[in-house]
């Protein structure tokens, strides 16, 4: 792993072992793992260190975010995650693409059956990942529209047997919106004060003492900032770019 990634892994040695364990499952099974905790605690950054560990190992990586502005769109979650695959969907079964193409507005069935949906999906990874490794992550699963949270759930909940590994992020505080996922779930839990001393010397050596204090709590709490009327979660990344701001 890149000396970048364990500098923002400091203090998650669960996690990047985790993650590690799942990544060498790769190609005979997979795996699924969830993360969650509270805005500004690492999530998004360890999906990121995930993502360049998969790629160092030719593993492919799809990717979707959920978006406040549209987690009342259904299936626009989905369609981020599969728009650069959709070219094998005339490789599923007619139901299946079908049931695909009509959940994202294509040809004239309407489709979005969601139990066909669920099944298009994981048949296309599946075959996606039969010809290269998936590394399959969802950021931020809370603000992505329901539909789509279902169907990546579905694909969680199967892909043992498949070499698919699922990564997902939510904030802690909207279990209502996600609901029960029916996947190994981690609670990330907040820094202590020597790794988040260790994560900003590493990045940000030699501040005063006053201003590293400050950015020392700023990183173990985790950082929040505000944009258009809506939170935006920083990362301990972010943080530490403050600080060196």
């Amino acid at each position: 792993m890149s000396t970048t990634a364990t500098q923002l892994l400091v203090g998650r040695d669960l996690e990047l072992r985790l993650l590690v364990e799942a990544l060498n499952g790769l190609p005979d099974h997979g795996a699924a793992l969830v993360f969650r905790g509270e805005a500004g605690i690492g999530k998004t950054v360890l999906l990121e260190a995930a993502g360049g560990m998969a790629t160092e190992r030719g593993v492919r990586v799809l990717y979707t975010a959920g978006v406040a502005s549209e987690s009342d769109l259904p299936f626009s979650g989905l369609h981020r995650l599969l728009r650069p695959v959709m070219e094998r969907a005339d490789e599923l079964a007619p139901a299946y693409r079908s049931a695909l193409l009509g959940a994202f507005g294509i040809g004239e069935d309407p489709g979005g059956d969601p139990f066909l949906v669920g099944l298009a999906t994981l048949d296309l990874l599946s075959r996606q990942g039969a010809s290269q490794p998936l590394l399959v992550m969802a950021d931020d699963l809370h603000w992505i529209d329901a539909p789509s949270r279902d169907a990546i759930a579905f694909v969680g909940r199967r892909v043992e047997s498949d070499p698919i590994v699922l990564l997902v992020s939510w904030r802690e505080g909207h279990g209502a919106e996600v609901g029960e996922l029916g996947l190994a779930e981690y609670v990330l839990d907040r820094l202590s004060d020597s790794d988040s001393s260790a994560l900003l010397d590493a990045r940000a050596p030699g501040l005063p003492d006053g201003l590293r204090a400050r950015r020392v709590a700023g990183i173990r709490g985790g950082w929040q900032g505000r944009r258009d009327g809506h939170a935006v979660e920083c990362s301990p990344r972010a943080g530490v770019r403050r600080a060196l701001g």
